[in-house]
């Protein structure tokens, strides 16, 4: 973090309180928790771990600190994550000995920072392999990247505030609507910021008209930015909401090496197109730099190069919103009322949001940021129109600073069901969560779970805070305020911060919903959807298979790969394809991330399965090992090795290269392995492709850490 900050940010254990006797090592305390790791979900374990914390030091968490990061010694409920941590905070939960991972470690505190995940070409949320803000390096002597260049502007321009010593490093290049605007001018990667004598931008921000924008970098793979994987090197495009100012999740849109574009069909509007053209890298310079011309329309500036233009995009929507407050203040809160304000506002609403992709069909509907009236919570009911998945919220605070959200929701309405939490579910808790002052969109970050709400069925949604919440009077309680073509929200009712019978009505919640449009009618059709599951569509989504190939080609006594979840997923059997018939022991280990360097060690490993006397078949047909004792749970966008051993012996196939995809569906990836020859141990034979068929049930969509 200090190296990607240049010094800005610098994490230490000097603190200006002594707690010298609470320490077990320099800057780590011990504590034991009230409550057992087996057999509570990770909301009791963290309050657990919270209140034992505060107990042991004498003061309430954050107190002096900056970031609190909390290690579990392991995980055993509700697992499959590395990490955790809570948007624009100062906690976050790591467990087992992923802390160590710089990655993983940058990742996290990177959402105590108030970023979002980075998404791929893929359209899942945490495959922009560019940035710290997609899925992270599982290693500790490895993962030295930083940010794509959406996350770059934020933190310059931002509350955070790295990269702002020049206003030339993170420009704006507004184009306009009329045919022959450009920007043309040199780019250098974010591990130059300090060698850049010729003032060149680490950043050029696309201005579209909207709240989304593209956000244009070089991939310069060097120093802090050495152990990049993906686009090294090359001229990066990344979009993002919320003006590039505050929380908002980002998507790659492309990557381009000298001579290639990137067009934008019919930009902002205007009929005409956009490109970004990549005329030169210059890798032996000082500093490296890349020559890029961004145009709208004319096509003679790129007469003289002969340019590769890869798939154009939609046009970001045209909705303009207002940039967050930099610096949210720790101001103690006024204590909420239903009462009139004294100061109402007009002021728009910051809205960052996830540009929609084809997969994902992101989307989101406002009610108002006005406000004349405020209490403790409010509940509404939603009507969805189509197949829709809730994927967050953002609210509209009473008073700013740190302070305690939770989000109830239940089937239905909410009449009759006011002041009991009775049939409600906890979808969402932040202690900590960072409220911005009234009339600005509160960010909460997405749920860990989504809420699924089919067409034509109606969900009620109870928010409330310990800052208040400020909402307008309405006109009739569960008559439409505001609707598009997937939902309707509902006016609603004003209440306390828990659940009572103190009631306001009719009252219109203040906030956006964002949400996800699904299929409709397509369970049955043999393809496990975004929006089915193994319990809703159990038809297309349960007992899911799927197979390499039962060719007989080479083999050995074992075999590792990895598998890459695209939906959260329990891997249940192995079928492989044995050397040689007959009785013979069989096992399966397994661990998160990849094998690569843990191969001669069974140091991470898990041993998931073991038979002394497994039937083996003949090559070539399947060898059925039966159902694990327990499923492994491998989350959506994460990387899970598979090392399968048999006295037998087991066949494969030569493969093209280790790592890249040898098979896949709509839901899992299997990845070329190697060929081993011992337990842990012996030589090892690259690529090699695993012959035999993984089954699997798909579950709801994923959680986002």
């Amino acid at each position: 973090m200090a190296a990607c900050s240049y010094d800005k940010l610098r994490m230490t254990n000097e603190y200006t309180v002594d707690i010298e006797q609470h320490l077990s090592a320099p800057g780590v305390i011990d504590v034991t928790m009230p409550v057992s790791l087996n057999g509570h979900d990770r909301v009791v374990v963290r309050e657990g771990m919270v209140a034992a914390t505060q107990e042991k030091l004498g003061f309430d968490l954050p107190g002096p600190f900056g970031n609190v990061i909390f290690v579990l010694e392991g995980c055993y409920e509700d697992c499959g994550w590395a990490g955790y941590a809570f948007v624009n905070s100062w906690l976050s939960v790591f467990q087992g000995d992923n802390y160590k991972y710089v990655g993983v470690q940058m990742h996290e505190i990177g959402h105590n920072l108030n970023m979002a995940h980075s998404g791929g070409l893929d359209g899942t949320r945490y495959t922009d392999y560019t940035c710290a803000m997609g899925n992270p390096s599982y290693s500790d002597n490895s993962g030295l990247m930083c940010y794509n260049p959406a996350k770059n502007y934020q933190i310059a321009r931002g509350s955070d505030s790295w990269y702002n010593e020049n206003d030339h490093e993170t420009i704006t290049w507004d184009s306009g609507n009329n045919a022959g605007s450009y920007w043309s001018g040199t780019i250098i990667g974010i591990a130059d910021y300090k060698n850049n004598p010729y003032d060149r931008p680490v950043v050029v921000k696309i201005e579209s008209g909207t709240s989304d924008d593209l956000f244009v970098g070089f991939n310069r793979a060097i120093g802090i930015n050495r152990d990049m994987t993906d686009a090294r090197d090359k001229v990066t495009i990344t979009e993002a909401g919320n003006n590039g100012l505050g929380y908002a999740q980002s998507w790659i849109k492309a990557s381009l090496s000298e001579g290639e574009s990137y067009r934008v069909v019919n930009w902002r509007g205007s009929g005409i197109d956009m490109t970004i053209l990549v005329k030169k890298i210059d890798l032996g310079a000082e500093p490296a730099y890349a020559d890029v011309i961004m145009s709208l329309g004319d096509p003679t500036i790129f007469s003289k190069t002969n340019s590769r233009t890869l798939n154009p995009t939609r046009n970001p929507t045209l909705r303009p919103t207002t940039q967050p407050k930099a610096n949210p203040t720790k101001t103690p809160p006024e204590q909420p009322t239903e009462q009139p304000t004294m100061q109402p506002t007009m002021q728009p609403s910051m809205k960052p949001t996830v540009q929609p992709t084809k997969e994902t069909n992101g989307n989101e509907l406002e009610t108002t940021f006005e406000y004349d009236l405020g209490s403790g919570g409010s509940m509404f009911t939603v009507e969805a129109k189509q197949n829709i998945l809730i994927t967050s919220l953002a609210i509209n605070s009473n008073s700013r600073g740190a302070g305690e959200v939770k989000i109830y929701t239940r089937e239905g309405g909410y009449s009759g069901h006011v002041n009991s939490s009775d049939g409600w579910e906890l979808i969402y808790d932040n202690p900590s969560a960072m409220h911005y002052r009234r009339g600005q969109a509160t960010e909460l970050g997405d749920f860990e779970q989504g809420v699924r709400i089919a067409k034509g069925m109606s969900q009620s949604f109870f928010v409330s805070s310990s800052k208040g919440l400020v909402y307008k009077s309405g006109d009739q309680e569960n008559s439409p305020f505001t609707s598009d073509q997937s939902l309707s929200i509902l006016e609603g009712i004003g209440t306390d911060e828990s659940f009572s019978d103190t009631i306001h009505t009719p009252r219109v919640w203040s906030g956006i919903i964002r949400y996800e449009v699904g299929p409709s009618e397509t369970c049955g059709d043999l393809v496990c959807d975004l929006y089915e599951d193994s319990e809703s569509c159990p038809m297309d989504c349960a007992d899911k298979e799927l197979q390499t190939a039962f060719e007989v080609s080479v083999g050995s006594s074992g075999t590792m790969f990895t598998v890459e979840a695209l939906r959260d997923m329990h891997v249940s059997s192995f079928v492989v394809n044995a050397k040689s018939r007959g009785e013979g022991e069989m096992k399966v280990f397994t661990r998160m991330g990849d094998y690569r360097g843990h191969g001669q060690s069974s140091d991470g490993w898990e041993l998931i399965y073991s038979n002394p006397t497994l039937a083996h078949r003949r090559r070539g047909q399947p060898t059925e090992l039966g159902d694990f004792g327990n499923a492994i749970f491998i989350g959506s966008g994460t990387i899970q090795s598979f090392f399968i051993t048999s006295s037998n012996g087991v066949l494969y196939t030569k493969g093209t290269e280790e790592g890249t995809e040898s098979v896949r569906d709509e839901s899992m990836v299997i990845n070329e392995g190697v060929g081993t020859t011992g337990e842990f141990s012996g030589e090892l034979f690259s690529p090699r492709v695993f012959s035999g068929m993984i089954r699997y049930n798909v579950l709801q969509n994923p959680p986002t850490e």
